[in-house]
């Protein structure tokens, strides 16, 4: 999650991110506790709220490797769903990412992420 906090605060630095199971909502943490801190850190949050007419969007429309990934295994289903979410909110505001969302069989562990981290890589970089 937090190299998706970076992109989406300072889409000047970062063009892009692979994020693999992410929770990008600090309400699992926080409950409805709410913050300049949390706010700033809660990717669902502040996307809701970000202005279309702000000068960032078209860093946003220019930031081609914006993945996210979550499989559909063990420990995955609030991982999905904030995954969704986020997704859900990115698209409202004209922002597309990639997101893969794998099997059944694809649990939240680092087995999972390393298979993922390569496929990816591979993706945005080519076989180099």
């Amino acid at each position: 999650m937090f190299l998706t906090v970076f992109v989406m605060r300072r889409p000047d630095i970062f063009n892009g991110t692979i994020a693999l199971s992410g929770l990008y909502s600090s309400g699992m943490f926080f409950g409805s506790y709410m913050d300049d801190l949390v706010y700033r850190n809660s990717p669902c949050d502040y996307m809701r709220n970000f202005p279309t007419t702000h000068p960032y969007m078209k860093l946003f429309e220019k930031a081609d490797k914006f993945i996210m990934c979550c499989g559909q295994g063990a420990w995955e289903a609030d991982l999905l769903a904030s995954t969704k979410e986020l997704q859900a909110i990115l698209e409202s505001k004209g922002i597309h990412p990639i997101v893969d969302i794998w099997g059944q069989d694809v649990s939240h562990d680092w087995y999972w992420w390393e298979k993922q981290w390569v496929y990816f890589l591979q993706m945005t970089l080519g076989d180099a």
